[in-house]
């Protein structure tokens, strides 16, 4: 099994410069292949966009929802699946800031890891919001309901609706492998 330096450096090459004052200096160059992601231009602008304010507004209806004292959010199952989706909100908005900050061309491994993030945090988070929607829904109907239990109900909805959306996007949005632009030889 190879070290996990030997998996990251495998696209690099080492080479040694001299500097001014005589000492050696190692300069890794990458000389693997590139990749950018399945649209260009203005279409991923917009899909960046979409990733970014879904993201925001998102974050915004978790935290508002979570933090209203009300019964509910007391109740251990609510309480316990709002905590979860913060763990998973978290992956996934690293998820979503990289994606939104990331050029048009980008290192193979470094997509990959942006799209899993998306994806992977992004089903985690919707899932786990979907089942604080579902106990939530539980306790209004077997406890008494107020307008803001129905209301931070319905935020926690929308929180996992836009969750969905964002991962559908980067589902659909996909990216290509560029072909290298320098190889080993230095070509």
């Amino acid at each position: 099994m190879k070290s996990f330096q030997e998996r990251v450096l495998k696209d690099f090459d080492v080479k040694q410069e001299v500097q001014k004052n005589g000492h050696i200096k190692n300069v890794y160059v990458y000389v693997g292949k590139y990749a950018s992601w399945g649209k260009e231009g203005e279409e991923l602008s917009r899909y960046k966009r979409i990733h970014l304010w879904g993201g925001i507004l998102m974050v915004i209806c978790l935290v508002w929802a979570a933090f209203q004292k009300i019964p509910m959010n007391a109740f251990n199952w609510t309480g316990a699946l709002t905590l979860l989706s913060f763990a998973a909100l978290l992956a996934f908005g690293m998820g979503i800031i990289q994606f939104v900050c990331s050029k048009e061309r980008l290192y193979v491994r470094d997509c990959k890891i942006i799209r899993e993030l998306v994806l992977w945090g992004g089903m985690i988070y919707f899932l786990l919001q979907l089942a604080d929607v579902i106990a939530g829904t539980v306790y209004l109907i077997r406890n008494e309901s107020s307008v803001l239990s129905v209301i931070t109900v319905l935020a926690y909805a929308l929180s996992a609706f836009l969750a969905f959306v964002i991962f559908m996007v980067q589902k659909k949005l996909g990216y290509r492998e560029l072909e290298a632009v320098c190889s080993r030889e230095g070509k």
